[in-house]
């Protein structure tokens, strides 16, 4: 798993993932992590839809529990590495996508191995759950979970992490891409979806303790949606231009696009550190940066506002 920054709490992520607000996943963002990640699916999906690809076609004989495999994603195309996590019938298999979170079933024969350069890169979705707060019910609400989705979907989001526990990353997330900066756990609080909850023994709860309400007898209803940016860098440069105005965009391949938009995040939190406040929902004592500076020597972006 992708290792958390030991010297920061307050980290810019992608969410990747939604089950509920107690099961999610996000990316870190950064030259090691989504930069690495999308070059290496940039270079999975040509090798696996070239005819050398279809040469390391996974055999029965290796399906098994747990084993590291890439596979296709039906909703775009693109491959992706994965673990495998069941074997429903002889023709399908339930696999789980190490970057993002998600879960899905596949064909059999879209199941490939990996090479073995393709595992270097850590799996890169990270487990979290929002900190201090718990259902307003026995279980979440369909609402609260599709509300979190739309509040992180498609943007950079600011996690504070407030403890770790068993692989577990207990955050509260701040949008920070709008005038005003919104402090999601608190929203959820204030619009009757959660209640406030202390993670009093450091760890709080996971997806095992607080599942998603079940739909109503004889009702189909629609999936609660997962969050997954699209693999290309479009959804950097929309990045970019969500938290301020954007510099002379650089060629999609360009090896400083990413690095752009990390700047610009932290440009964005030295901005809004005076507007930031502490969230309501972080343990008391917990101190927040009184803003971020950017590392001696690093130049901006040309056409980045000061």
């Amino acid at each position: 798993l992708q290792p958390l920054p030991s010297d920061k709490k307050m980290i810019p992520v992608y969410v990747t993932n939604v089950k509920t607000p107690s099961c999610m996943s996000v990316q870190l963002i950064g030259e090691g992590t989504t930069k690495a990640l999308e070059y290496l699916l940039e270079d999975i999906t040509e090798f696996y839809s070239s005819k050398a690809g279809s040469s390391y076609k996974m055999e029965e004989g290796e399906m098994q529990l747990g084993q590291p495999c890439c596979t296709v994603y039906s909703n775009d195309g693109y491959w992706y590495r994965a673990e495998l996590s069941g074997l429903p019938s002889p023709d399908i298999a339930e696999v789980t996508y190490i970057d993002y979170g998600n879960s899905g079933q596949v064909p059999r024969e879209s199941l490939r191995r990996p090479k073995p350069h393709y595992l270097a890169l850590p799996a890169q979705a990270i487990r979290c759950r929002l900190a201090n707060v718990k259902p307003a019910g026995s279980t979440w609400s369909r609402r609260a979970t599709s509300i979190l989705f739309q509040m992180t979907r498609d943007k950079p989001i600011v996690a504070i992490i407030t403890s770790v526990k068993q692989n577990w990353v207990s955050v509260c997330l701040c949008d920070t891409t709008t005038d005003r900066d919104i402090h999601i756990n608190d929203t959820l609080v204030s619009q009757g979806l959660a209640l406030f909850s202390p993670d009093s023994d450091g760890g709080g709860a996971s997806y095992d303790d607080f599942q998603l309400e079940p739909l109503p007898q004889g009702s189909t209803g629609d999936k609660v949606p997962e969050v997954r940016p699209p693999a290309g860098p479009s959804k950097l440069e929309a990045a970019v231009r969500s938290i301020a105005a954007p510099p002379p965009t650089p060629a999609l391949g360009s090896p400083h696009y990413l690095q752009q938009v990390q700047q610009l995040l932290l440009l964005q939190q030295q901005q809004n550190a005076l507007l930031l406040g502490r969230p309501s929902l972080l343990p008391q004592g917990t101190p927040l940066p009184q803003g971020t500076p950017l590392p001696q020597g690093t130049p901006l972006p040309q056409g980045t506002p000061l």
